[in-house]
């Protein structure tokens, strides 16, 4: 397999994740939102909600098995992700998940309130006070979009890794540069003000995705506690 063809699908990663504004852009025009008035902002009607996630969650789910399937109808996916569960892999990912929640735990206490700390709670209290009893089914689709993203991150980190090393027969950060130069600098169109931490997550997720040796728990856990967390 050639360098350019896992970097068009690292790119085409990237692409499934940025359907998201396609979705956006869908509901500017259903539910007939005023220019400026970015998703960003939590809408009155909870099921404007649901219906964001639950089509993003579709679009990305779609991505996700595609990218397995082909990977495994070239027989590379064992190239992309260790799927091996052993006292290694369970190692690295309880490493992975501490470091995660102590990053998480430090930026949350420095810059942010200390109170902002697990993520998840603190939307899921946000969600009970505009939306009251639909804060659970709220809850959950969100959170299933947090998980459908990090799959598709983390398929992007495998693509742009497999591409460069392809490329140049050298083990580097590859896949963190591709990851932060797609993915992470699309965060200042959408969320200027977490740009710069998404773009340091990147590059965060591709050096362990490299030194973990492309074991996909420790990965999948960091990136998604990076979010809920």
């Amino acid at each position: 397999m050639k360098a350019r063809n896992y970097f068009i699908k690292g790119l085409t990663a990237f692409a499934f994740l940025s359907l998201e504004f396609a979705v956006i852009a869908l509901e500017y025009l259903v539910f007939d939102l005023p220019k400026g008035s970015g998703f960003k902002l939590w809408s009155p009607l909870w099921y404007r909600l649901i219906i964001h996630w639950g089509l993003t969650i579709m679009v990305w789910t779609s991505g996700s098995l595609y990218f397995y399937r082909w990977a495994r109808k070239n027989g590379v996916l064992d190239e992309l992700f260790s799927f091996k569960l052993n006292k290694i892999s369970a190692v690295l990912s309880i490493v992975a998940v501490l470091a995660c929640l102590g990053i998480n735990y430090l930026v949350g206490s420095t810059i942010e309130d200390n109170d902002a700390f697990p993520q998840i709670l603190i939307e899921f209290n946000a969600f009970k006070r505009i939306y009251g009893n639909k804060a659970f089914i709220i809850s959950i689709f969100q959170n299933l979009y947090y998980i459908c993203e990090t799959l598709l991150v983390a398929w992007t980190v495998a693509f742009m890794q497999k591409a460069g090393e392809a490329l140049t027969n050298r083990k580097f950060i590859w896949g963190a540069l591709g990851a932060a130069l797609t993915w992470g600098l699309v965060h200042f169109v959408s969320h200027p003000v977490g740009a710069v931490f998404t773009v340091i997550g990147a590059f965060i997720y591709g050096i362990i995705y490299l030194v973990t040796e492309k074991s996909f728990y420790p990965v999948f856990l960091f990136i998604w506690l990076s979010f809920v967390f």
